[in-house]
């Protein structure tokens, strides 16, 4: 089992069905904005760390992020999440947040709102999962965590490619506060810029 498939594993049916009811989405479109979601946020915390970010990024891994948050994935959904889920967000995704949040809607046919609720709740689940992966790897250093990062991004992961098209927004000017994406499914691409830009 890959990486990222033991990760998702944690998403069992009652999983979903707590989250789903947080979120306002069906189960099947919360399974479906799941499969979306996650292997974006790799794609995030990847683009983070080849733009300077591995350091900080150790950093929080170590100070806040220790796996705990796995143990009771539910009774952590019912309670609505952590702050710790916008401070993420904010620092991955910066002023393109609603960017992302709009290309996820489009790929996974859930709506932008219900993506919004759901990528605060599983932030921190991905941190605590990659944290617990950097104490069991014994990482130390910034091509380690890359290539941790790395086992969740590749061999066709799904999701949106954050680094691929930063300059759509941006003019090309790549910051780790500044993301775009892309669909790596099936002409994701042209649908995803006619959405956003209200092009047919």
């Amino acid at each position: 089992m890959s990486d990222l498939n033991q990760l998702m594993s944690l998403f069992g049916e009652n999983e979903i069905n707590s989250l789903s009811n947080q979120i306002g989405a069906s189960k099947e479109q919360t399974a479906s904005a799941l499969q979306q979601a996650v292997p974006t946020l790799f794609s995030a915390l990847q683009n983070n760390v080849s733009n300077g970010g591995a350091s900080s990024l150790m950093a929080a891994l170590d100070r806040d992020h220790d796996g705990s948050v796995l143990d009771d994935l539910i009774g952590f959904f019912q309670s609505g999440g952590n702050n710790q889920g916008e401070g993420i967000l904010n620092h991955l995704l910066g002023d393109n947040r609603g960017h992302v949040e709009n290309a996820l809607a489009t790929n996974s046919g859930v709506q932008s709102g219900s993506i919004a609720k759901l990528l605060p709740l599983i932030a921190p689940i991905i941190m605590g999962y990659l944290g617990k992966q950097k104490q069991q790897a014994g990482v130390a250093d910034s091509g380690g965590i890359a290539d941790l990062i790395g086992k969740f991004t590749g061999g066709g992961a799904g999701g949106l490619d954050i680094s691929n098209l930063i300059g759509m927004f941006t003019g090309g000017n790549q910051t780790t506060n500044s993301t775009t994406q892309t669909s790596q499914s099936g002409g994701g691409i042209l649908n995803i810029i006619s959405n956003l830009f209200g092009k047919k």
